[in-house]
Parts: structure tokens; C-alpha cells; sequence
């Protein structure tokens, strides 16, 4: 190393800055906090904002999430992702608000307080008081706000919590009220009655996306139940009897026996709302006697419902005949309930609809045999095909289950019992009326409130909806403007979804939330409201709190008429959805700055909301404006345990995100999760090892690469300039190939990213990143390292630090979107007077042609593959890389390998550990082919003779392919037929025709000699040893510069092997006296010992027979202490050693 002061380098670039050695070992967590405080101390996220403020803007919104919990990796993952964008494109030179959001209303914040304050029902809520409850809720919204933006700080993401947004916000409630009125004026949205997703405990319906955000597993009654035929029915059919199996229309048996209609249900407890039974017209049913007893059910049912048990078939018929079939309910709660309600109505006044349409066979084509007994009870109140096909023949629906989800006292059976709690005491009664033919438990998937994780019901209720069937083809057709990764997104999930829509229900029972703005009048007039000034005009009152019960006490008297407000409030769906407007308080403020940002350039979150969060823009959008309210989209998949569970508390079955933030560091998760399937919208089984990696191959190799550059420009006291010149490094200037080849695959990464980036396949570009790490410090660095070393300060040595100067920097901008702390230390560590304060505030790098040369990564990379092919050679041949080989022949027909290997001759030999490359142009030498079909690419082009080409190919002689393979052609006979075939359609498999093992990827073979000469031999022995020294210099943490001595004794082997190799041994280990002590009787050991001493150490017992060495004496006759005095084995070489520092 050359020390000697140079103010100015080779190159004159004037004045220079001096480099600070880095330390190679690392706390990554510790580091990230000192860069949390950088950023905060220089406001560097407030100058990110402001040095663009002037610049395009790019627009994304940020979903709100609850603060009623704390965040878990789901939210880290979403978070990651959306600070990883804005980020990129921040540094493209854009604009980019990042205001963030809270999600304020609806069940989450409302069955906290219900727990809470222990309030079980919607009764004991409104015996506690509206106001009081929303008080409560208020005050919980933002509890845990603290913790989320510590840990939302702590992974780097950068977020603006000063300018957040609140869903409960008058600001953002009154945009919704102007979102709302706009779909009203529009007439999509209606109030209707219908069977919707009914969750009993948070006494609210849910939407139909809402209903599938947690299906569960669970065990049901699964009972077939007997439906009486009833006997007046007799005298409405021709009595004839039937002892044929032929089809003919169905007729009541004229014997004495009873006669039953049997249906299938898997939820008894709507068997008390039963008011029909219906059946398909064009299924085959049969009657069937067992037992005395005459069943009707779906022909092709019998053999499941019956088993093996004896039947006779008496006759069969087609559902249309049974059609009108009356029979006797199992319970007459409905009867009685619904005579007394229509008996009070005059009779002129009474509908179409009437209990006398109840209580027979309907027909319709939903009825299917694939399970059950084909025929189906129906219950209108509780599910949306019998509420369908009863109000098409004039059934009336029965109710008696509140909405609590309790029967009422009128059931005698079960009175203010939970519906589902009812199913035993429903059973055990049918049981006792002989109306139970058959009684199992099943389990079956079921929708579950996804909130309260409690058992939805389905029930008939008045809601408001928005008419999302109006609007089908227009959504479908939005969604092909949208860029979706995963591309199968679009069409698959989401389109799947679109193409099914229901309309949205958008009203809730309860009581923190946007209220609906209608107000109506007991005629059923009614006027909405989309802004609070019109309202407070209207009824001549201020409305201080938009929120219940406030604004329950403003009325509006109009044509004498008063009109009250409707009781719901809003979905939060409808909230989050109306979030592109209500976030900017639209149309009353921001105008202008909503318009010129709409539609968002970019959105995220995970698979979950292509039901939810997606969908209820797209509607909404689609609604307001006839557009998606987003342009590009990425949706992550699911997080689970390393288990394949789901992550669970209770379980403990993950680790928790502050320990791993804190044990491993943000940038490591970041790139872990980022890199993986969560992001192509799969399922990722969350792995501790999987971030460990991380560090491994992108962090700890790149901070390796910082650490050297600095300390070696440090003891050469080489300085970069103070100018930007290392942002295009010119090629021209640099005399070494291997500088130019890094310069261009740094390039030709910046290419990739901004490709992956540009695309929003973020995920794409961890792992050139990867690459190109391997490629600068396992070749670059690798290969540059006595460039690095000699001691002479020449344009050489200065273009090999440029170089690498240039290139880390570079990298810091191009890591700063994906892992901002890393980037920024590497930043701060090579940054001068010229640069600006952080890596943040850089512009992103474009690829810089100039500074391209594909045909010398191509020429490298074939190189390389060599070099890997080699290694995998000496892997199967067991010979250790510190062991030398005497050849490595390179095989290929390639015009131009030689001439590279011939340039890089000392590259491969250092490499490979070799003396001596040769180049064959002809394999047949050394391997012999056989081969076999290409049957992935084959396989449909041939597939009715695919066997008969392979059984072809693979008798083909090793002679007959090696004259294909020149030719490119494959002739083979396949069922007496000429086949000609490519070479992609051919699998090759060499084998070695020698004892060397030979290894082929694509146009490359290689073999090597195996046979180890005694010179060979000798060498490898030194080799190791100097392994070992370097080892001792890592363990006891010695500079890269520091000198030392050797005192050794060893057996005469070894010894002769120093001898002969002394120079070279103390050039590699920096040692500048080496002493071999007398003495050879050191014990032959038969296995290897690994380096234990650690400083300080004690010297070891020495082995019997092995005299200790005597301790080295300073000039002053003084004993120097060793560094370490310890006994170590090379290979089978035992000796003594001791170090001291020189």
C-alpha cells in the first residue's frame, strides 16, 4: 500500500475527498435507527416533498386501516409496497402526496365498545344511549395511532401523519354525502326487500363481499325431514294404482298408508319458517315404499338416502306433476301467525299474496339432485332463492327471529332462543312426531361474520342498495382500463366477481357510521341531501355533529308534510370507496388538484379487497364518473405462519414484527416480502430464514464491498473528486475490461428495474439485484483484489477505485426505493461536498448506452460459465479448490472461445486453481450422446406417436447424434414415418468416456484431469495453510494492512512445503518474519481441527513428545506476548503456532 498524501488523483479532478475506513461487521437494526435520525434531524421526507413540489404529480391512495389493533404483517406488506412505489417514482422526478388515512366507522370500532362496556344487544346499546355509545367509539378510534406510525417510521416508510385523513372527519363525511347523492340522482340507488347476509351478532346486514371475507370450516345438522302428504289431496288426482315403474304423472296411493314428501336442510332451525316445498320440473322423482310407509324424492336420490335398506319402487313421474302437491308443515307457528295478520286485513283490502298459497309443492328450475333428496324446503324470510320463487307464486314470508337473532316468544318451543342454539330442540320435537327420516352431522364450509366471527344468517330485510346490476357490462368494461398484477387478476378473481355482481348492499342497523342522508315523509316521499349547507337551509338548524343521534333531531317540514331522517347509516365499504373524493373534501375544496390527479396512478393492498376495497371504487367510479378511479393495481396474497396456518396469537405460531424488526432490520423484511410469491398474489408461509437470506446475499456481500473499498482508499489514501462525475463514469477512461464489464451490467440492471418498476412487477427486481451483487463481488471485487493490493498508485489502480466508487454509489440510488436504510449509509459513506444530502433526494438512473457493452457481459458470462463448470467438476471429483489441478479442457464449437480463453487465461487459472487450459472444438473425444424427446415441447405436436419418436431417438447410435448435433437436424422413423426433428426438440445427456468427469451447459463442456502429482500435492498443503493463517487473522480482527510473524514447528512434510513456498505464503498473509522452529516429531493426526482459541487465549496442553515452542524475544531481550499460541492441524499436518503483531 502506497500512504503517501495525493491531494489530487490521476486524473486531476480537483479538489478530492478523503474515504473513512468502514468497519466490516455490522448491526443492520442498529444502523437503521441512526438513519431514522439522520432523516428526521435534516426533514429529509419534508425536503423530498418540497425540492418536487413544483414537478408532475403522481397520484396513489392509501387505503385507511383501523387503529383499533395493532399492525401485523399483512399491514407491514401493504405498507412496504406503498412506500416502495412512491419512492421510485418520486425519484423519476414526480410529486407525490402520501397523506395517511384512518378507517374511523362501522363494526370493528363499535364491537370493541359492545365488549367493552359489555352491551350484548342492539336493545341494550340503545337502553345505554346513541349518544354515550358514539362518544365511546369516538374516543377509541385513534388509540393505538402511536404505535402505528412508530412502526410504520421504524420499516422506512415515508407518510405525511401531520396531513392524515379521518373517515369520521366532517369534511370527509359530507364528500360521501355528495358521492351518495350524486349515485341517488342518478337512480341507482333503492330501497329493497330482500334476503341478504345478516350478521345476528353485530344486528347488521352485511354486502355480499363482506359475506365471503371468512368462510369457516364447521359442523352442522344435516336431517331429512318427512312433509306429510295432505290427505285432501287425494280428490285433486286420478286414484290409480301403480306397480309399474313407467312414468306417468304423479297420484296420491289409494292404499291406507301415510304418505310423506321428504327434503333435505342443513339448518333445522328455518324449519319453523317453513311455507313451501319446491322441486324441479324436468328431474325424474319416484314414489317409494319402505316400511309401510310411501316417500317421494328425486329418483336418482335413492340409492344416497336409502342405502341399503329394502324399498320398492312403486311408480315414477316428472317434478311438473307435482306441482300444487299441498302437504302438512312440520310446525304451525307460520299457519296460525299468518291467518291472524290476514284475517285482520277487510277482505277487499287483502294482496295477491295469501297464506292460502302456502304449504304446497312450487316448481322451479334452481332445483338440483346433486345432493340431498331433490326436493327443497322452502323458507322465504330466510333464503334468497325460496324468497325468489315464493313471491313468483304469491307465498308470504314468515319471520320470528329478531335481530338479535332470537326467536320470539310466540315459538313455544323455543322462546328467546338463539336461532342456531334452536337446532336441538327442532330436531328432538320432529323427532317425537315421527317426522325425522334421517339425522347426521356434517362439516361443511360456512360464511362466518367477519367481524364478530359468529354464524351468518340469511334473512329478508329493508335496505338500501345500490344497483349494481344496471352498471354490470359498463364495470366490466372499466375493468379492462386497469392494469392488474397479477395480470390473471383481471379476468380471473376480479372479473369472475364483476361478472356475478349483485347489487351492493349499502345501509347498516347501527350507530357509528355516516348516517344516510334521506329524509321521508310517512308517504314515502323523500329528498337527499349531498352537502351539510343544504341540509342546515332545509330544516333551519346547524348541525354541529353529522354523526347519530345528532343529526336524528333535524326535520324538515315541506307541503305539510315532516320528514324525518331514514334510521341507517352507511356501509364503511361505502366510505372507504368514496375515499378518491372525500379525502380531498371533493367537490367543495381541491377542485382543481382532485382533477388533475384523477384517476390514481397506483393502488395496492391484498388479495382480500379485489371483494372489498377494489371493488367498491371501481363501482363507485363507475357510478360517478364512468371510469376506474385507478390506474394500476398490485395485489399482494395472503401471510401465513411458517405452519401454513393462519397467524395466530393464540398459537404463537409466528414471530412477532417489532422482535424481527429489531433482530434483523426493516430493509431485510422489506426485501424478503417483496421478492416473494405474496407479491404475484400468492401465499407466502412466512419464514425468519427467508429475511436471513436476504442479509446473505444482497446486505452483508454489498456492505463487504463498501467496507474494502473504503478501507483500501483509506490506507491508499485515494480520493474521490468533489464533482458528479462518477454519475457517468466513461468507459473510454477506464483501462481494465472487467471495470468496463461492471460499468455495463450496472446498466443493464438499471434496465431491468426500471422495466420491473415501470411495469409494476416490483417483485422482479430483487433478484437482478442478486445478480449483479454476485457479479461485483464474487467476480469484480474478486478478480480486482491485486489490483487493489500492489503497492504502485498507477491509472490501473485509480481505474479500479473509480470504478468501484461509481459503482456503489450508483447503487445506493438504485436500492433507495426497496431498501432505503442500506442505500442511505452507503450514500452518506462515499458522499461529497457536491452530492446532495441524501440518496432520497437523487434522481433515479436511466441506462446509459454509452456506457453498454453486451458483447463484453456476453463474453464474462461465458466465462463465468466455465468457471462454474469447473467448480462443479472439482465438487464431483471431491477435490478441494485450494487443492491445484494440471488441466481443464473447454470443449465447444464456438468460434470465438478460444480467443477468450486466452484473454481471460488468468482469470480461469486463479479461478479454477489450474495450471493448464485447452480448448477442443469436438466433444466426441471425450463424451457419448444419447438422447430422448423434448416431450414438454413435443408433446402436443406429436401426441399420438410422442412414445414412438422417443423410442426412436434413444436408439440412436453416440456417432448419429454427434452428426446430428453438427447438422442440426434429428432424422428419425416414428410408425414407418420420416420425422425430421430440431435440436430444441431433442434432450442431449453426455456421458464421459474417460475417468474425468465432464459437465456441459448449453454450447460449453468441460472436463479436467484428476491425477494429482506430489508437486500438486505440495502445493494445495500450502495452500491450506495459508487458509488458515487468514482464518487467525479474521478471528483475532487484524487490519487488512496489519503485518505479523509466524513462529512455527511442524512435522518435515509441511516444513518442506513452507521452504519451498515462503515467499509466496508471507506475501498472502502479510507476514514479515516467518520462523520454523526445530523439531519435527509432531503427531500425525487422521482429522482436522477447526480454529477454537478466541482472544485472549491460553496456550493449549502441547501433544506428547512436542516440545513447546520458546517464546519470541524483542529487541530489549523482553518476551513479546503472542497475539495466539495454539496447536492446529492442515489436513493431516499437525504443528505449533505463534502469532505476533509486527
Amino acid at each position: 500500500m502506497n500512504n503517501n498524501n495525493n491531494d489530487v488523483d490521476n486524473n486531476n479532478h480537483s479538489p478530492l475527498t478523503p474515504l473513512t475506513p468502514i468497519a466490516n461487521k455490522i448491526s443492520f437494526p442498529e444502523q437503521e435507527a441512526e438513519i431514522l435520525a439522520f432523516w428526521k434531524k435534516n426533514a429529509i421526507f419534508e425536503k423530498s416533498l418540497k425540492t418536487r413540489k413544483d414537478k408532475k404529480p403522481y397520484v396513489f391512495y392509501d387505503g385507511p386501516p383501523f387503529a383499533t389493533g395493532l399492525p401485523h404483517y399483512g399491514h407491514l406488506l401493504a405498507g412496504i409496497i406503498k412506500d416502495i412505489v412512491p419512492r421510485y417514482f418520486a425519484m423519476q422526478g414526480h410529486y407525490i402526496e402520501r397523506k395517511f388515512g384512518w378507517d374511523c366507522h362501522g363494526l370493528p370500532v363499535e364491537m370493541e365498545i359492545q365488549k367493552n362496556l359489555d352491551l350484548k344487544t342492539s336493545h341494550d346499546i340503545e337502553k345505554f344511549g346513541i349518544e354515550e355509545f358514539n362518544n365511546a367509539c369516538k374516543k377509541i378510534v385513534l388509540r393505538y395511532t402511536e404505535q402505528w406510525k412508530s412502526t410504520i417510521d421504524r420499516i422506512g416508510r415515508w407518510v405525511d401523519f401531520e396531513n392524515d385523513y379521518k373517515t369520521m372527519d366532517r369534511s370527509f363525511m359530507e364528500s360521501i354525502w355528495w358521492v351518495f347523492k350524486q349515485i341517488y340522482d342518478k337512480n341507482l340507488i333503492y330501497k329493497g326487500f330482500k334476503v341478504v347476509p345478516y350478521s345476528w351478532k353485530a344486528t347488521t346486514i352485511l354486502s355480499n363481499f363482506e359475506a365471503n371475507l371468512n368462510y369457516q370450516m364447521t359442523q352442522d345438522p344435516s336431517i331429512i325431514v318427512k312433509f306429510p302428504v295432505h290427505a285432501t289431496d287425494s280428490s285433486k288426482k286420478t286414484t290409480e294404482q301403480a306397480s309399474n315403474h313407467a312414468k306417468q304423472p304423479y297420484t296420491k296411493h289409494p292404499l291406507n298408508q301415510q304418505e310423506y314428501l321428504l327434503a333435505w336442510t342443513t339448518t333445522p332451525w328455518t324449519l319453523i319458517a317453513n311455507l313451501a316445498l319446491a322441486v324441479n320440473p324436468n328431474i325424474i322423482y319416484a314414489r317409494v315404499e319402505h316400511e309401510g310407509a310411501i316417500y317421494i324424492l328425486a329418483k336418482s336420490r335413492i340409492a344416497a338416502t336409502f342405502n341399503d335398506k329394502p324399498i320398492k319402487i312403486i311408480a315414477e313421474f316428472s317434478g311438473e306433476t307435482l306441482k300444487g302437491v299441498r302437504y302438512r308443515p312440520p310446525f304451525n307457528y307460520a299457519r296460525e301467525t299468518l291467518r291472524k295478520q290476514e284475517a285482520a286485513i277487510p277482505a277487499n283490502d287483502r294482496p295477491q299474496t295469501s297464506i292460502s298459497n302456502a304449504f304446497q309443492v312450487l316448481s322451479d328450475s334452481y332445483v338440483d339432485e346433486i345432493e340431498g333428496v331433490g326436493i327443497v324446503h322452502m323458507a322465504p324470510a330466510y333464503g334468497e332463492e325460496d324468497f325468489r320463487v315464493c313471491n313468483l307464486h304469491h307465498v308470504p314470508h314468515y319471520d320470528p327471529i329478531d335481530k338479535d337473532g332470537f326467536f320470539d316468544p310466540s315459538i313455544t318451543i323455543a322462546p328467546r332462543t338463539n336461532f342456531k342454539a334452536a337446532n336441538s330442540t327442532i330436531i328432538q320435537t320432529l323427532k317425537e312426531n315421527n317426522l325425522l327420516f334421517d339425522h347426521k352431522t356434517i362439516d361443511h364450509s360456512y360464511p362466518f361474520c367477519w367481524r364478530t366471527d359468529t354464524p351468518l344468517m340469511y334473512k329478508a330485510i329493508s335496505t338500501w342498495f345500490v344497483n349494481v346490476t344496471a352498471i354490470k357490462e359498463d364495470l366490466i368494461a372499466t375493468n379492462k382500463t386497469i392494469h392488474w398484477i397479477p395480470e390473471h387478476i383481471k379476468e380471473g378473481r376480479f372479473g369472475e366477481w364483476l361478472r356475478d355482481a349483485k347489487d351492493w348492499a349499502i345501509s347498516r342497523n347501527r350507530y357509528w357510521g355516516t348516517p344516510i342522508p334521506i329524509w321521508e315523509a310517512p308517504d314515502g316521499e323523500r329528498i337527499c341531501f349531498g352537502d351539510i349547507a343544504s341540509l342546515e337551509a332545509a330544516s333551519g338548524q346547524s348541525l354541529p355533529d353529522m354523526h347519530k343521534p345528532y343529526i336524528d333531531t333535524l326535520t324538515i317540514t315541506r307541503n305539510g308534510k315532516t320528514f324525518k331522517r331514514v334510521d341507517e347509516v352507511l356501509d364503511c365499504w361505502f366510505e372507504s370507496g368514496s375515499m378518491p373524493y372525500a379525502y380531498k373534501h371533493y367537490p367543495f375544496e381541491n377542485k382543481e388538484n382532485f382533477e388533475a390527479g384523477f384517476p390514481a396512478d397506483f393502488i395496492s393492498e391484498g388479495l382480500d379487497q379485489t371483494r372489498g376495497w377494489f371493488y367498491t371504487l371501481l363501482v363507485i367510479g363507475t357510478c360517478l364518473l364512468g371510469r376506474s378511479p385507478f390506474k394500476n393495481v398490485i395485489v399482494s396474497g395472503l401471510i401465513l405462519a411458517e405452519d401454513g396456518r393462519k397467524m395466530s396469537k393464540r398459537l404463537k405460531n409466528y414471530p412477532d414484527p417489532t422482535e424481527i424488526l429489531d433482530k434483523l432490520g426493516a430493509d431485510a423484511l422489506r426485501a424478503y416480502l417483496i421478492s416473494s410469491q405474496v407479491l404475484r398474489g400468492e401465499t407466502l408461509r412466512f419464514s425468519e430464514q427467508g429475511i436471513i437470506q436476504i442479509i446473505r446475499t444482497i446486505m452483508l456481500p454489498i456492505w463487504n464491498a463498501l467496507s474494502f473499498l473504503t478501507t483500501y482508499a483509506s490506507m491508499d489514501n485515494w480520493r474521490a473528486s468533489e464533482d458528479r462525475t462518477w454519475l457517468k463514469l466513461d468507459p473510454n477512461t477506464l483501462t481494465h475490461n472487467l471495470d468496463k464489464w461492471i460499468l455495463s451490467t450496472r446498466e443493464t440492471l438499471i434496465a431491468k428495474i426500471n422495466a420491473a418498476m415501470q411495469s409494476y412487477q416490483i417483485y422482479k427486481a430483487i433478484t437482478p439485484m442478486i445478480t449483479f451483487i454476485d457479479s461485483l463481488t464474487n467476480i469484480y471485487i474478486r478478480r480486482s483484489r491485486e489490483r487493489f493490493w500492489k503497492s504502485q498508485n498507477d491509472a490501473d489502480k485509480d481505474s479500479a477505485y473509480r470504478t468501484l466508487y461509481s459503482i456503489l454509489k450508483h447503487f445506493s440510488i438504485i436500492l433507495a426505493p426497496f431498501m432505503p436504510f442500506l442505500a442511505e449509509k452507503i450514500y452518506q459513506s462515499l458522499k461529497n461536498s457536491a452530492d446532495v444530502v441524501s440518496v432520497h433526494l437523487e434522481h433515479y438512473p436511466t441506462t446509459q448506452q454509452q456506457a453498454r457493452n453486451l458483447n463484453l457481459e456476453e463474453d464474462i458470462k461465458t466465462i463465468d460459465t466455465v468457471i462454474k463448470l469447473g467448480r462443479s467438476l472439482r465438487l464431483k471429483a471431491k477435490i478441494r479448490i485450494r487443492q491445484p489441478i494440471s488441466k481443464l479442457t473447454v470443449i465447444s464449437k464456438t468460434a470465438k472461445i478460444p480467443e477468450l480463453l486466452e484473454t481471460y487465461d488468468t482469470m480461469i487459472k486463479e479461478e479454477l486453481n489450474v495450471k493448464k487450459i485447452a480448448h477442443s472444438y469436438d466433444e466426441t473425444d471425450y463424451v457419448l450422446y444419447s438422447a430422448k424427446a423434448n416431450f414438454k415441447k413435443l408433446g402436443q405436436l406429436y401426441s399420438h406417436n410422442i412414445k414412438a419418436i422417443n423410442k426412436s431417438l434413444m436408439e440412436l447410435s453416440s456417432e448419429t447424434i454427434a452428426e446430428a448435433l453438427k447438422n442440426g437436424t434429428f432424422n428419425v422413423i416414428a410408425d414407418g414415418k420420416p420425422i425430421s426433428l430440431t435440436q430444441e426438440d431433442v434432450v442431449i445427456h453426455r456421458s464421459e468416456k474417460s475417468t474425468s468427469p465432464i459437465h456441459n451447459e448449453g454450447a460449453i463442456s468441460c472436463l479436467i484431469d484428476t491425477d494429482l502429482t506430489a508437486d500438486l500435492k505440495q502445493e494445495g498443503l500450502v495452500r491450506e495453510f495459508i487458509h488458515c493463517i487468514q482464518k487467525i487473522r479474521k478471528e483475532l480482527n487484524l487490519a487488512y494492512d496489519d503485518t505479523i510473524k509466524l513462529m512455527l514447528q511442524c512435522p518435515d512434510r509441511l516444513k518442506q512445503a513452507i521452504e519451498k513456498h515462503r515467499e509466496f505464503i508471507q506475501t498472502q498473509t502479510l507476514t514479515r518474519e516467518l520462523v520454523l522452529r526445530p523439531g519435527n516429531n509432531a503427531p500425525i493426526m487422521t482429522s482436522s481441527q477447526t480454529i477454537k482459541e478466541k482472544i485472549p487465549s491460553l496456550t493449549p496442553p502441547a501433544p506428547q513428545n512436542h516440545k513447546p515452542i520458546a517464546p519470541l524475544k524483542t529487541k530489549s531481550n523482553t518476551a513479546a506476548k503472542p497475539l495466539i499460541e495454539t496447536t492446529l492441524t492442515v489436513l493431516t499436518h499437525t504443528f505449533q503456532i505463534e502469532m505476533y503483531k509486527s
